[in-house]
């Protein structure tokens, strides 16, 4: 046998060995391929089963949760019903505690409103009214509006400033304490 021959007859045998291996392979292929789909569907079937296992579960939950919820409704409206009385008459004793206070309150004010009103005559208080109105109105939006009022402001402006106020309050003390009495109606009498 010659050179050639041998490698035809070698090279005929690794093409009949691959053909068997290629066959071989695709068979395991195959085999693997079929396990595999069947294994996918077996996953499949379990998940449709726990998904519906669970959504029954969930079902069950919420069965329970109303169930409950009802229960408790139910008891709420039986201890309500039962304790009502005592309840209305509590109320009615506060209802009267509450009216003595604001009647007491009516005659505390009616005669607070004849002093006031008495005193309201005379111009240095209406006008002592008016000032304080307008303090407060005025602290008020500073207090508001602080962060804008002394944002560019020193120490020193904000002390002038603050001086400034205090110097107007003395200022007002020593008006009302110089013209209360010249118009006061029950000093005149």
């Amino acid at each position: 046998m010659s050179y050639a021959d041998a490698a035809r007859e070698a090279n005929a045998a690794a093409e009949k060995d691959a053909k068997n291996l290629k066959a071989e392979a695709n068979k395991q292929a195959e085999s693997a391929s079929k396990e595999a789909g069947k294994a996918a569907e077996d996953f499949k079937a379990a998940a449709s089963d726990a998904k519906d296992k669970a959504t029954k579960k969930a079902k069950e939950i919420g069965d329970d949760l109303k169930k409950a919820e009802k229960d408790a409704s139910d008891k709420i409206k039986k201890e309500y019903d039962a304790n009502k009385g005592p309840v209305i008459d509590f109320f009615k004793k506060i209802g009267a505690k509450i009216s003595e206070a604001a009647s007491y309150v009516v005659e505390s004010t009616k005669s607070a409103a004849v002093t006031t009103s008495e005193e309201l005559k005379n111009p240095v208080v209406a006008s002592q009214v008016a000032v304080t109105i307008g303090a407060i109105a005025g602290l008020s939006a500073g207090i508001a509006q602080r962060e804008k009022i002394f944002r560019f402001k020193s120490d020193n402006e904000i002390t002038a400033i603050l001086a400034g106020l205090a110097g107007l309050v003395v200022l007002d003390g020593y008006l009302f304490k110089t013209y209360y009495p010249k118009y006061d109606k029950k000093s005149l009498k």
